[in-house]
């Protein structure tokens, strides 16, 4: 055999005895490649990667909201459920348990704006809103939408997702945002999930939990029946209230 031929032979031999355990040590039992978990006490946003943000539910979380998607790669459903502590060292108690759930109509594992993927994470919920009333019960900060308020999807404005108000922006800010009284039944009511909280352009906006509509598959959001939202919002405790999303099977990543 030529010497060359050899010694290319022989390289990439030693390459592949180098490459393939890698693989294999970070496949599970069905092909799928994961991340590695992050260690205990590690951020909850998951701002500034691609992928999941793993790691300790806060001792500081009171309420803590579980989306268990099913991982359909299309339309994907699942389940919610909610839990409740009055402090770290007591135990959950399940409020919900399994209420249907819908989320993005191209499956789970957001990457970018207009994807229609559900994001798979650890967040901390914020901003409780909705068309209708405040009931009882609900949070003191539940803000009952009128026309001028929009939700900011253009990527290079600072109000790319947050929630600002028209009398108090420029035309620029609207474009590609979404004026969220027209989403009925959807936004009766309907929290923030935290995604995205560093507003990075075109990481992807306006992911909320919310009131399931006529077409029950979502653009990322996660639809839920309107009794289950309005119960939710009874648990809702502003800055202590962690949603967990992600597919059967994940769930050992988060302590």
């Amino acid at each position: 055999m030529n010497r060359k031929i050899k010694t290319i032979i022989m390289t990439v031999l030693l390459c592949a005895s180098l490459i393939m355990p890698a693989l294999a040590a970070v496949r599970t039992g069905t092909g799928a490649i994961t991340l590695a978990a992050a260690p205990v006490g590690a951020a909850v946003s998951g701002t500034g990667t691609t992928g999941p943000s793993y790691g300790k539910v806060p001792s500081t979380a009171t309420v803590l909201v579980v989306v268990e998607s099913n991982g359909e790669e299309k339309n994907a459903t699942g389940s919610l459920s909610v839990y409740s502590r009055k402090s770290s060292t007591d135990p959950w108690k399940a409020e919900i348990k399994d209420a249907a759930a819908y989320m993005g109509r191209n499956g789970m594992g957001k990457v970018k704006e207009g994807d229609q993927k559900t994001p798979c994470g650890m967040f901390t919920m914020n901003t409780p809103f909705g068309i209708k009333d405040k009931e009882a019960g609900f949070p003191d900060n539940y803000l009952k939408l009128t026309d001028n308020y929009y939700w900011g999807g253009n990527s290079d404005r600072k109000t790319y997702n947050r929630l600002f108000d028209r009398r108090n922006a420029a035309s620029e800010d609207l474009k590609g945002s979404e004026h969220l009284i027209d989403a009925d039944p959807e936004y009766n009511y309907a929290i923030d999930t935290g995604y995205n909280p560093d507003c990075v352009g075109g990481k992807g906006s306006a992911l909320f939990l919310h009131c399931k509509g006529p077409k029950i598959n979502t653009a990322g959001c996660i639809a839920v029946e309107e009794d289950i939202m309005k119960k939710v919002l009874t648990l809702y405790e502003d800055g202590k209230t962690v949603i967990i999303i992600d597919v059967k099977g994940n769930f050992a990543k988060y302590e």
